[in-house]
């Protein structure tokens, strides 16, 4: 192992452990450990020649003073959505709690899902290391990608290799429009509409000054759209639940419900504007020529290029991998410098990625 490589004793796979679902039956229980054993079952396996000791850490041992009860408990915060919502983007004093309660992980290298700006700003001031991986917001490819960022500057240099080339997402955007070109031909949207694009409720990109953005303030928003289109249209999150009640509340406000595939409207001339409060269809959206407008004030942590991103925010950045990742090969390289050989091809024939996450975006 090269000298400059950063020696870890163990390897923690982590999530943001503070997250609180109201649609759940009970609080305590944390909805996202299904991602620590998801990456702990499937990287866990390549990392262990390298870095013996891995394990998932979840927050819900209450003997340990890092876990999801006490923090709210001792900062007197609802034990609910709300709460987390509130926390989710801060820093002081909730970093430094929990930054006190991660030095039990010194010398380990983290490795998350989706980790929140607290836990991100908790993690660097207990100057650990990290690695974030999330579901990259470009689905139209031949299968899923993850999105990685990492506080790593040699890690950050070695994961470039393999980001997946711009070049080869603009191919895949020109076969999906020759695609919809040659079979959509029904044009369903009016001419000079907008589309909105609908989220699930209870979702991290939804927090907005510390508080969810409720559907009721997303109708508002829809609502001022409408002095500037002939029509506004409104596309559902593929995995919404109880779409009838969100339904009634549309056609109350002459907002028309579209289903149709989000790549052929991608696709449709007569749309004018693409808008979302912060629907990572907007990023695929952007990649098509579409017109877009994010109603967040808070800019995706999804790119598909640094191009345009200072050295020192890459690590609050999540960029697109090819499935390189999802082999030891990879592992390797990243953990100890070992050269990299593979005829690899970008994307794998059998989708790995769909294959594991059992879920449908896209076509």
């Amino acid at each position: 192992m090269a000298s400059e490589d950063p020696k870890f004793s163990g390897v923690v796979f982590i999530n943001d452990f503070l997250k609180i679902d109201d649609r759940a039956k009970k609080n305590y229980p944390n909805p996202n450990k299904i991602h620590g054993d998801w990456l702990y079952s499937l990287f866990s396996t390549f990392i262990r020649p390298f870095i013996k000791e891995n394990a998932p850490f979840d927050g819900e041992d209450i003997s340990n003073g890092l876990n999801r009860f006490s923090f709210y408990t001792d900062f007197k915060l609802p034990f609910d959505t709300s709460g987390w919502a509130f926390a989710y983007h801060r820093d002081e004093p909730f970093s430094k709690y929990l930054a006190d309660r991660l030095h039990q992980f010194d010398g380990k290298l983290l490795i998350g899902f989706e980790l929140s700006p607290l836990l991100l700003n908790a993690i660097e001031r207990a100057g650990l290391s990290y690695i974030d991986l999330g579901i990259h917001s470009i689905r139209f490819l031949p299968d899923y990608v993850f999105g990685v960022r990492t506080n790593v500057p040699l890690f950050q240099e070695r994961i470039s290799s393999f980001i997946v080339p711009y070049d080869e997402i603009i191919s895949h955007v020109a076969v999906s429009k020759g695609r919809s070109a040659r079979v959509c031909r029904n044009q369903v949207i009016d001419p000079g509409s907008a589309i909105f694009l609908g989220q699930i409720s209870i979702d991290s990109s939804l927090i907005s000054n510390h508080k969810m953005t409720s559907q009721k303030e997303i109708l508002d928003l829809i609502c001022e759209l409408r002095a500037s289109f002939p029509q506004i249209y409104y596309k559902f999150h593929p995995h919404c639940e109880k779409r009838e009640e969100i339904e009634e509340q549309l056609t109350k406000n002459d907002v028309k419900v579209v289903d149709q595939n989000i790549y052929d409207i991608f696709n449709n001339k007569n749309v004018n504007l693409f808008a979302s409060f912060s629907s990572g269809s907007l990023t695929e959206a952007n990649l098509f020529g579409c017109n877009t407008i994010r109603l967040s004030e808070a800019p995706s942590p999804y790119v598909v290029s640094f191009d345009g991103v200072p050295d020192h925010l890459r690590s609050k950045h999540y960029i697109p991998i090819q499935s390189t990742i999802l082999r030891m090969e990879f592992w390797r390289y990243l953990l100890t410098g070992e050269e990299f050989v593979s005829s690899q091809a970008v994307f794998q024939s059998f989708e790995p990625m769909k294959f594991m996450l059992n879920q449908k975006w896209g076509r």
